[in-house]
């Protein structure tokens, strides 16, 4: 009587004591219980103000002990309870809205997002294992709603910093930079982390959720799971993510995404995959539920793969590192999560290695959805070759652990094809840099100055790009060295040829490049289709010779490497290969080296192996003499004045040899009796000992 009562807080004492009360009664009287608790809820949920927050956790605490088992699972749905917590979970507008947040104090903020957990973990609880309260959740609108109603805190944060943008009012001090201006960054890796935890546990328990590791366990726990709830299950997460991220897409106008809804939309993302990769382990049928709902066009999207790493992953990454387990198959297999990089996004290492696992199932007898799926990724990331180069890891991996299937899947996708021309364009881009300036400041367009702050070094980049192009090359090589025809049909495909030729101009790609072209010239031409793949096969080599020339600087190491290969060629099968590369005009683009820039330390040696080359294309063969007789003249006259015009009328012993050689259809020997094979090298040799002689006549007139 003397001291003034809030009435509120009467009520939540009387409201206290008769839960409590009911806790007891609900040995006796369960179903009553439930229904009186969620009445109570109800009424909580329509009020205007945040004044009965402890009664809120109590009511719910103590319903959640009323859900045990499948019969009280089924009495919760019958009385309306999984519509009641769906209300909960989803806040309304008009109760904590942008406009009246302000007056909210930061204790009860954190609060409202526990109490939005609660009612989350109490949903997933009176779900889990139940196949028909699942189907409620997927009913028309409410997998829309849900989605909504677990977002909606990354959103009102999204709307308030709109807000405060408008109104150009400073962000608070101590707290993540962006919106989050309520909460500090460990608050809301926390709420994060929670959040995604009872996400999951709508899939397993939230303890395996957690941190197990121990795949036995694992398939223990999940052998007591219905079947036809897991998949269910899956599906239904599915779709929930795809509506989640729609809904960021949707929010979120700016090219980047503001840093708390990265942070919650990665650590939502990191978790299902894991959980993902959990299911498979145990119930790897599911596999085919999983392709049907789209799970990597899920997680292969820019909502969530191609999202570029940024401070947001190292904050994740130190707050969930502990718990990253390792669930593998009972395989030897090397796990792309061994190729971390600290410049990698984690959540892209979790994907490939989810893939990874995917494709390389014992169960799976088809991999083509996630070869796809990977080699789609390769093309996005042609421009991050880190992340280019652990692609390319895992499709050797899956090529090694499921070869029949990989290999069928290579041929329906031309896999091989679209990897090297990614590595193509990877080529080009690391050519083109080097043409380039790398100026520190920059000039904008309003005249001011911009200091150039690169991640890493433009040698590094050189570095990743160099190692990314030689793993897809030895993908390439293992996938002809696997498959039986494999060669033969890179052989046939004039993509492929074009693409193996583009990278034989970097160097360091030169050797592997031209291992792989000779073994394709090896290959037996057993029909019209070979001998015509064979002839562009041709064609496309003779074509470097025309590059290699017509750069400002000649390289001349590099056309020595061709010649001297292109006679390891004709080796293979002399008379054939002499046609194939007469045919396609092989003479002009040899004899024009001869009508270039000569590099003085290499000069010689390239004249004298252009020489060896055109000795081996003519030998013993008459239709290859009569059509290079044509192209030069009789006694190659144009031939002469080459060689004349680089010796300056002064031709070395190492000439006379060469040519020597040339006469004979092979190897001089000046001891043996040899026949002359080439009656125009005659000419062509007599024609320069008269020029030489010449010379030296007038010389010797000069001096007398």
């Amino acid at each position: 009587r003397c001291l003034p009562v809030d009435p509120s807080v009467i009520y939540n004492v009387i409201i206290c004591l008769l839960l409590n009360f009911y806790h007891f009664y609900y040995l006796i009287k369960h179903r009553n219980v439930t229904a009186e608790l969620l009445r109570v809820i109800q009424r909580l949920n329509l009020k205007e103000q945040w004044t009965d927050l402890s009664l809120h956790f109590t009511t719910l605490c103590t319903l959640r002990s009323t859900i045990s088992g499948t019969h009280a699972q089924n009495h919760f749905r019958s009385i309306g309870g999984l519509e009641i917590l769906l209300d909960g979970l989803g806040l309304p507008s008009n109760k904590f809205s942008v406009s009246k947040h302000s007056s909210i104090s930061r204790d009860e903020r954190g609060e409202i997002l526990l109490l939005q957990l609660l009612y989350l973990e109490i949903l997933s609880e009176a779900v889990f294992g139940n196949v028909n309260n699942l189907e409620f959740l997927c009913e028309n609108g409410l997998v829309h709603k849900f989605a909504n109603s677990i977002s909606w805190p990354a959103f009102m944060i999204q709307e308030s910093h709109r807000q405060k943008d408008t109104t150009k009012t400073l962000l608070a001090l101590n707290s993540i930079s962006g919106p989050v201006h309520f909460l500090k960054i460990t608050e809301w890796n926390d709420y994060s982390l929670k959040l995604s935890i009872a996400l999951c546990s709508f899939i397993l328990p939230s303890n395996v959720v957690k941190c197990c590791s121990d795949e036995t366990a694992i398939n223990q726990i999940s052998a007591s799971i219905p079947s036809a709830y897991q998949e269910q299950s899956v599906r239904w997460m599915i779709r929930v993510l795809l509506t989640v991220f729609l809904c960021i897409k949707a929010c979120a106008c700016e090219s980047e995404l503001p840093s708390h809804i990265k942070i919650l939309a990665k650590t939502i993302q990191i978790y299902t995959i894991r959980t993902f990769r959990r299911v498979l382990v145990s119930a790897p049928a599911l596999l085919t539920a999983f392709r049907e709902e789209g799970v990597w066009d899920l997680i292969f999207s820019e909502d969530c793969f191609y999202v570029g790493s940024s401070v947001e992953d190292i904050q994740f990454h130190i707050g969930t590192e502990n718990q990253n387990d390792n669930v593998r198959n009972n395989r030897t297999a090397t796990d792309s999560q061994s190729s971390y990089r600290t410049d990698v996004n984690i959540l892209q290492v979790e994907a490939i290695s989810f893939l990874e696992f995917a494709a390389t199932l014992n169960e799976n007898t088809y991999n083509l959805p996630e070869c796809s799926a990977l080699v789609d990724a390769l093309e996005h990331c042609v421009s991050d070759a880190v992340v280019a180069s652990i692609l390319l890891k895992c499709f050797r991996v899956i090529l090694q652990l499921a070869t029949e299937q990989t290999l069928d899947s290579f041929i329906s996708l031309d896999a091989i094809t679209r990897v090297l021309k990614v590595a193509c364009l990877q080529a080009q881009g690391l050519r083109n840099s080097r043409n380039l300036p790398r100026p520190e400041i920059t000039i904008d367009r309003d005249g001011s100055r911009t200091e150039n702050i690169e991640m890493t070094s433009p040698e590094d980049r050189t570095d990743h790009t160099l190692t990314c192009l030689k793993l897809g090359v030895n993908l390439l090589k293992d996938y002809v060295t696997i498959s039986s025809d494999g060669r033969i049909l890179v052989l046939h495909n004039a993509e492929c040829i074009e693409c193996l030729f583009n990278l034989f101009e970097e160097e360091s790609l030169r050797k592997l490049v031209l291992e792989q072209v000779l073994a394709l010239f090896r290959l037996p031409p057993s029909s019209a289709r070979d001998h015509a793949a064979k002839l562009h096969l041709c064609s496309k080599y003779l074509e470097n010779f025309t590059q290699a020339n017509e750069n400002e600087k000649v390289n001349s190491e590099l056309l020595i490497d061709l010649l001297v290969s292109m006679r390891e060629i004709i080796m293979m099968d002399r008379m054939y290969y002499q046609n194939l590369f007469r045919n396609e005009g092989c003479f002009l683009h040899i004899i024009s080296l001869l009508n270039g820039t000569f590099n003085e330390a290499t000069g010689e040696r390239l004249v004298l192996n252009v020489l060896e080359t055109l000795t081996l294309l003519l030998e013993g063969n008459n239709a290859s003499k009569a059509a290079f007789r044509v192209l030069v003249g009789v006694g190659y006259q144009t031939l002469q004045s080459l060689l004349l015009d680089y010796y300056k009328m002064l031709p070395s012993e190492r000439l006379l040899d060469a040519l020597l050689n040339m006469l004979v259809d092979g190897k001089f020997e000046i001891n043996e009796k040899t026949t002359i094979k080439n009656e125009d090298v005659v000419v062509l040799l007599l024609n320069i000992l008269q020029k030489v002689c010449s010379l030296a006549h007038r010389d010797v007139i000069t001096i007398l």
